[in-house]
């Protein structure tokens, strides 16, 4: 050995190094698990300040392509710092006891494997080729601002810092070319990987993050040129935030678990651009918040199975979210709808003013709120282009609320479950449906249910059971329809079904319903609603509660008389074009339908528009049955019953004039009698007896018909009147005769008066 030979103090495994750089083989100085390196002997050492010679002095390892060392325990600092390696640095199975430097160095690769270091720095370090870490384990990690042209591999890697520390993996602002794989990572500390550039994919599947109460993974800004994934066995006790990363390909989360409980979303995506599909489905599990308030998902937002888990908060935030295609929010293989886990939201889901390219599909999906008065689905402002699928297993525990959504395809809540017994179960208000909007098929509501106010280009059909008692239980007011409305028979309402100033762009049909009263004794309301065609109302028995139909308008009315309940329907100013059974149904029976509850409730126009369209279908003699009944039903007080009862015996309101002359007739009969029997009472004029001689020959002709006669004639003169005059009660009968001729006169000419009108106009 030369005296200046710079090796001459270097010990034997050192110089073994050595011969082997110079030949290009691989030294390997034993083997054995690198974490328990610290008790290898001498025969295993190398020193850090020989590896970083034989790195970066060209003199003393010349040509040096890699630099290849197995089961070596390295003590003191590997300090390359500022250097530019000469070959790739390759460590299998090696023990470092302090930490390796490579801050600000070049290196064309950097390969450990299976090897514990106290800690590797290597901010703005810059690898040509690769840096991997796999299945190494290292109290620290710093890459902040690296450039690594390769890729970047922790696959297997455990980072387990000995003190407290910020961040136990930092890669901020990390510039990686090709993909990174951290697969089965285990870091015990925030992982940071806030700006960091990837050019291929992220892979944290089946990654361990641990910092339980703080942050596990803090990614501001991340890119993501493919790729991301967070699944299959991810596990982080404590926050992962995403706020504001790009994703080139999809987020895949489908098995990861997170979990942080606290104000602090357990997975914080919000502003995340994604530019394809994000999966949270097979046993995803979250417990703690998701926020993905204003991300942007350009495929499909898939939870199909998914569990998110924040009793009495939060579960999901995702107000302003944008996806490009659909989002899934419901049972596994819904198709077969058994099969396959449910998707679960134990908290609040806010999919406020998002907006939803696709359908919203939440069939067979689960959303429960057990807070008070807040939502389990607020949904309020949303807008989704196909159709929301809120039924077929969908349940909800607390409001689902879609007040001012609009939907572009359908509504389905059809086999939907919703429960907020003594509050609203859902509240539709404002919402728009561009094509139809359905309840049916075993839907069912324990609470209020309000569409007020929404528009549906399509048609509303409704079913299932609604449980409101004593209030407004389903409210369709001011709703409006492109096409018809249909309760479906067997509906079961209990409260009041209110659809009060709406509009039915065809019919409206209600079959059998089972309604029951609600506020103010309504069962139904269909108060000021216009229907551009039949309204059908057919029951086999009778509602239980009043009826209101006042200012309402239908083309056709089909009904039948078990659905109106006894004299407890509201019908003024209620205007319909024609009866189905104008032939058939008795007029008693519809004249018993306009019976007010009370007199105060009596409308005269309810009675005309009957007879209007009686009328119109050439029934007059109906027609004039319906208005009469109406007059005999107006109620009147003190004086004016004379008149009305008058009114209805002589002429019958002037609908039946007729009816004076069997008065007057009858009046002729008894005068008549009377005369006959008391002509005595009457004593001839001066004349009669000057011509006849005597009072008794004048008596013998006294004529009593012609005489009643003449006093029951109003101006018509038969001679008789004069020629008698009555004595005693006699004359009050001869008053009361005449009066009672004058009266007929008057009602008569009444009656033929207002006939004429009424045939006129």
């Amino acid at each position: 050995m030369a005296p200046d030979d710079p090796t001459a103090n270097w010990s034997e495994p050192e110089r073994r190094l050595h011969a082997d750089v110079l030949a290009g083989r691989p030294t390997v100085l034993g083997s054995g698990d690198a974490r328990f390196g610290g008790g290898w002997g001498p025969e295993r050492t190398i020193r850090g300040e020989v590896l970083r010679r034989l790195l970066t002095d060209a003199g003393l390892a010349p040509n040096l392509v890699r630099l290849r060392l197995g089961g070596a325990r390295i003590t003191g600092l590997l300090d390359l710092e500022a250097s530019t390696l000469n070959g790739t640095l390759e460590l299998t199975g090696c023990h470092a006891d302090e930490a390796i430097n490579l801050e600000q160095a070049t290196a064309q690769g950097v390969y450990l494997e299976t090897c514990s270091l106290a800690e590797l720095r290597a901010a703005q370090l810059h690898t040509v080729h690769s840096l991997t870490l796999r299945d190494t384990s290292c109290g620290r990690i710093r890459l902040t601002e690296a450039k690594i042209d390769g890729r970047l591999v922790l696959r297997g890697a455990t980072v387990a810092p000995a003190g407290d520390v910020k961040y136990a993996l930092d890669l901020a602002g990390v510039s990686i070319g090709a993909y990174a794989s951290f697969s089965d990572l285990t870091v015990a500390g925030t992982t940071h990987l806030t700006g960091a550039h990837i050019g291929g994919r992220l892979s944290l599947r089946g990654a361990q993050l641990r910092n339980r109460g703080g942050q596990a993974l803090l990614a501001l800004d991340l890119e993501v040129r493919e790729t991301a994934l967070l699944d299959r066995g991810f596990v982080s006790e404590g926050s992962v935030d995403l706020t504001g990363s790009v994703i080139g390909g999809s987020l895949e989360l489908s098995g990861g678990t997170f979990e942080h409980a606290g104000a602090t979303p357990a997975l914080d995506l919000a502003r995340i651009t994604i530019k394809q599909n994000m999966l949270c489905q097979d046993g995803f599990t979250a417990r703690g918040r998701v926020l993905l308030a204003g991300a942007t998902i350009s495929g499909n937002l898939m939870c199909d199975g998914g569990q998110f888990l924040h009793p009495s908060d939060t579960a999901i935030d995702a107000a302003g979210l944008t996806v490009g295609r659909d989002v899934f929010l419901r049972r596994a293989q819904c198709e077969q709808e058994t099969d396959g886990a449910a998707f679960l939201a134990e908290g609040k889901v806010l999919l406020a003013d998002a907006v939803i390219h696709g359908t919203l599909d939440c069939r067979g999906g689960t959303v429960t709120q057990t807070g008070t008065g807040e939502a389990a689905l607020n949904a309020r402002g949303m807008k989704v282009t196909r159709d929301l699928l809120l039924g077929h297993g969908f349940s909800a525990a607390g409001k689902v609320d879609l007040v001012g959504s609009e939907v572009g395809g359908r509504v389905v809540l059809s086999k939907g479950a919703f429960h907020n017994p003594g509050g609203v179960a859902i509240s539709a208000r404002q919402l728009i449906v561009r094509t139809s909007l359905l309840l049916t098929d075993d839907f069912l509501a324990h609470g209020q249910v309000d569409l007020s106010g929404a528009f549906v280009a399509g048609r509303l059909v409704v079913g299932g059971k609604i449980y409101s008692p004593g209030e407004e239980a389903l409210i369709l007011d001011r709703v409006r329809t492109g096409q018809d409305v249909e309760f479906e028979s067997g509906l079961l309402v209990e409260g009041t079904l209110c659809m009060r100033m709406a509009q039915a762009g065809a019919g409206l049909t209600m079959k059998s319903p089972s309604l029951s009263q609600g506020r103010e004794g309504l069962a139904l309301t269909l108060r000021g609603t216009v229907i551009e065609g039949a309204l059908t109302l057919v029951s086999i028995e009778s509602l239980e509660g009043r009826v209101d139909l006042r200012q309402a308008r239908a083309q056709t009315l089909i009904d039948n008389p078990k659905f109106w309940p006894d004299r407890n329907v509201l019908l003024a100013d209620f205007i319909y074009q024609s009866l189905a059974d104008i032939d058939t149904l008795a007029v008693d029976t519809r004249i018993k339908w306009l019976t007010p509850p009370d007199p105060d409730g009596y409308s005269s126009h309810t009675y005309q528009q009957l007879a209007s369209v009686y009328r119109a279908a050439g029934r007059d003699d109906r027609a004039r049955k319906v208005l009469y009944a109406g007059k005999k039903a107006r109620p009147v007080h003190g004086w004016a019953k004379v008149g009305s009862k008058l009114l209805r015996y002589t002429v019958g309101y002037g609908y039946y004039p007729a009816l004076s002359l069997v008065v007057l007739g009858l009046a002729e009969i008894a005068g008549w009698i009377f005369f006959s029997l008391q002509h005595e009472a009457l004593r001839p004029a001066a004349a009669l007896m000057s011509a006849y001689g005597s009072a008794t020959e004048a008596k013998v002709h006294f004529q009593p018909f012609l005489y009643t006669l003449d006093l029951l004639l109003p101006v018509v003169s038969l001679g008789q009147r004069g020629m008698w005059l009555p004595q005693g009660a006699a004359s009050w009968v001869v008053a009361a005769l005449t009066v009672l001729g004058w009266v007929l006169g008057a009602v008569l000419a009444y009656g033929l008066g207002t006939a004429f009108q009424r045939r006129s106009s």
